[in-house]
């Protein structure tokens, strides 16, 4: 599977870790299998890790993932989202998705290109 995730509840961060080639279709289902979870708390922090894949995403493919986010948003209180990324092609393709997302998703959200710039933007406080 192109999407490997993990939730550490005692920190309140669920790390998603891509490798390979991603689709929308692998972010749909890596999607669905986290809301099903139990242990799935929409106010964790959320980290994508996309530096070790390849990721191919149409503008109507983020609309798509926008789409199922709004619809799943069944609790208020989401907590803060990191997409963390290697290329300068994929910083441009999740700011992208960012500036789409922004106000259909009730979720802050950062790009970064350093993974510890990441981590610490998602323990600092919430309207950072």
């Amino acid at each position: 599977m192109p999407i490997e995730f993990s939730i550490d509840t005692k920190r309140g961060l669920r790390t998603h870790t891509c490798s390979g080639a991603v689709r929308a279709e692998d972010i749909l289902k890596a999607l669905n299998a986290l809301y099903s979870r139990e242990d799935y708390c929409r106010s964790h922090q959320s980290l994508w890790d996309f530096r070790n894949c390849t990721v191919s995403l149409s503008s109507d493919d983020m609309r798509k993932i926008i789409d199922f986010e709004q619809k799943n948003q069944k609790e208020p209180g989401a907590g803060k989202a990191a997409i963390v990324v290697s290329s300068i092609i994929d910083f441009g393709l999740a700011r992208m998705y960012l500036m789409i997302s922004e106000y259909r998703v009730n979720q802050t959200l950062m790009v970064f290109r350093n993974y510890e710039d990441a981590i610490n933007w998602l323990e600092g406080p919430l309207n950072e």
